[in-house]
């Protein structure tokens, strides 16, 4: 049918519901909310008109409507795909805010092909936001992270592309060594970001088809491009996450049940931000043998977690001090005993002076 002035400033109303993701709206609602906009400018709205409106938009703006039950059997009405409504709307306050939040921790994404737009939107926001105001929201950042500029959007694009890249990577005291890698993925730990990638075989790497190495985008000099010789990932990269703390993968080190016990007062930290995945709870038989067992530990609750040891680990747990204690397995209670010791035959020489 054709759409005359009425009818658009209708559509306008019915266009706007239909692609509001937090909206469930059913065809009366929608005839309730048109009769209340346009009341005083057009005789009231039928359900029967509300109906020809959306068959209208269907039919010749090409959108297609679901329809489908909510909220106690409520016919909802919506648009399949709800991110493309016929026409644009005008951002609140509050979207603006918010979208203006987003495009600041996707600055860190500077670089990324084809999305030069995203900085103008971002530069355009800046003008209508008041910057002295405390952010709602706030992601941890290392301002003074040393990494080149616009690196993580450039990787980003060449594992987009799933296409090989030379690297100059240079470790701490040590000179530039170039590799030639498959970029797949880039994982942020501890504030730093790390491009997990598959090396060719070289004197350093025996590369095989399981051998994911990790490389820090501070220690990444430069990149190129390298076409051709592209690696396709042959493993499952989240599973193999799953057995460790951090970042680092060692597939020559075994999965260790790793029982440690809590202070009273670091229960709560344990309980609402487990260690690991794996983290288990002994449970109260299971409690009074393991302090028959470990009798200076008569206060503390056990726990476990299944992971392969690394740097991380060890890291993890000394930071908790006195406050976690591991008990097995003995190597790596070992291990930390050892490193404690150490520190403690550091500032044993301040009493000294």
């Amino acid at each position: 049918m054709p759409i005359n002035k009425d009818a658009l400033s209708r559509i306008r109303i019915i266009d706007e519901m239909l692609s509001n993701p937090l909206g469930y709206y059913t065809t009366k609602d929608i005839m309730r909310r048109v009769n209340e906009t346009c009341g005083s400018i057009q005789r009231e709205v039928s359900l029967r008109m509300i109906q020809k409106d959306i068959k209208a938009i269907q039919e010749q703006f090409d959108k297609k409507v679901i329809r489908s039950n909510s909220y106690g059997g409520r016919r909802i009405v919506r648009y399949e795909d709800q991110s493309q409504p016929i026409f644009s709307k005008q951002l609140t306050g509050e979207e603006t805010v918010i979208l203006h939040e987003t495009l600041k921790v996707f600055g860190q994404f500077d670089g990324l092909e084809n999305l030069q737009w995203l900085e103008a939107l971002r530069k355009r926001l800046d003008e209508t936001i008041d910057n002295t105001k405390l952010p709602a929201l706030s992601f941890s950042r290392n301002e003074l992270l040393r990494t080149q500029p616009e690196m993580l959007g450039r990787l980003f694009s060449a594992i987009s592309r799933k296409t090989a890249i030379e690297v100059a990577y240079q470790r701490f005291g040590e000179k530039i060594q170039h590799y030639t890698v498959s970029p797949y993925q880039l994982k942020q730990y501890n504030d730093r970001w790390f491009l997990l990638c598959a090396p060719e075989t070289c004197e350093e790497f025996d590369a095989g088809p399981e051998l994911i190495i990790n490389l820090a985008l501070d220690r990444i000099v430069d990149f190129t491009e390298y076409p051709g010789c592209y690696k396709e990932l042959e493993i499952d990269l989240r599973s193999r996450f799953d057995e460790i703390i951090g970042i680092t993968y060692r597939p020559d080190v075994a999965l260790e049940e790793v029982v440690f016990a809590v202070a009273p007062s670091a229960i709560p930290y344990i309980e609402t931000k487990p260690l690991h995945i794996t983290q288990m709870r002994y449970p109260n038989e299971e409690q009074s043998k393991m302090r028959d067992k470990y009798p200076a530990l008569h206060d503390s609750t056990f726990y476990s977690i299944e992971v392969r040891p690394n740097y991380e680990l060890y890291s993890l747990l000394a930071s908790f001090q006195g406050q976690i204690i591991v008990v097995e397995p003995l190597s790596i209670a070992k291990r930390i005993k050892s490193s404690l010791a150490q520190i403690m035959a550091y500032y044993s020489a301040f009493d000294e002076k």
